[in-house]
């Protein structure tokens, strides 16, 4: 019999069979095994490794393992990482490129490496493949700033509950001189829609008129329902997707990575969460 994870693997293994070889492969299992395959739900088709995803970590995770080595080092390890992550990282670490190319054995050390360290449970975390697929796996897939664009647009959420009981009118001005086109559309929808999940307000009374704040706070009402539609989900997706968020963004949705205890209020976060996605590449700049 097979027993705990495992099953999930030999579901992922014989999910990338043709029916053919699947039908001989299960004539293998027992009756009982063959059973938990049947009622697993579809396996994740993502086929990313952790050496894949090592280009795509932020870099707030990587400056501090850095800031450990002498500059000597320091380059070694920038040269096996993409250009936005040597550009911030080196701003960190005080260095200046450019960052040579490596040897191919070089670069395969250098990154493993690296790799262990940013990933040290990694024997603890389920392959992706063994995964059962969820509908926000494209956070996988996205890039940062395209995160950053879906997550403020999931706040709007929040903005447009509250905005119908402002009634100073430099606030108003204020958010109309803020937002982009695309965002005031999605404002001006959302209010006419009514929201069908609500949380506390915002308080606006006090706000001042700062952008950076008024863009902060937003950003942390999106990640509040991401963190509530992402409840439940893999504790090994969980890990490795708040490797490729900004530390303090990805402390944030862990903890409010919180039951919302109704599932129809999960799957419309979920929903808004896929809306939001769909938005924010429309307004890519």
């Amino acid at each position: 019999m097979i027993l705990g994870s495992d099953i999930k693997c030999v579901s992922a293994f014989l999910g990338q069979k043709s029916p053919e070889e699947r039908e001989v492969l299960f004539s293998f299992l027992s009756a009982e095994d063959a059973a938990k395959i049947q009622d697993l739900k579809k396996p994740c088709t993502k086929n990313l490794q952790l050496d894949q995803l090592l280009k795509r970590v932020h870099p707030s995770w990587i400056a501090p393992f850095l800031e450990t080595y002498c500059e000597e080092d320091q380059r070694l390890f920038l040269s096996v990482l993409g250009e936005n992550q040597q550009s911030h990282i080196a701003d960190v670490l005080g260095i200046e490129g450019p960052f040579p190319p490596l040897s191919q054995c070089a670069e395969t050390f250098v990154q493993k490496t690296l790799t262990e360290w940013l990933f040290p449970e990694k024997e603890q975390l389920e392959p992706l493949q063994c995964l059962e697929e969820h509908p926000l796996f494209f956070l996988f897939e996205i890039s940062y700033p395209h995160l950053k664009r879906m997550i403020f647009f999931l706040g709007l959420h929040d903005l447009a509950f509250d905005v119908k009981t402002v009634i100073e009118t430099r606030i108003l001005r204020a958010i109309e001189r803020i937002l982009s086109s695309s965002e005031k559309n999605r404002l001006s929808e959302l209010m006419s829609q009514g929201e069908k999940v609500q949380f506390a307000h915002l308080n606006l009374t006090g706000w001042d008129g700062d952008e950076a704040l008024f863009r902060e706070v937003i950003a942390s009402r999106g990640i509040n329902r991401l963190g509530k539609a992402l409840s439940g989900i893999s504790p090994s997706f969980m890990w490795i997707v708040m490797r490729l968020w900004d530390q303090s963004e990805s402390f944030m949705l862990k903890k409010l990575c919180i039951d919302p205890k109704n599932p129809e209020v999960k799957a419309v976060l979920i929903d808004q969460v896929i809306e939001a996605k769909q938005l924010s590449e429309e307004a890519n700049p």
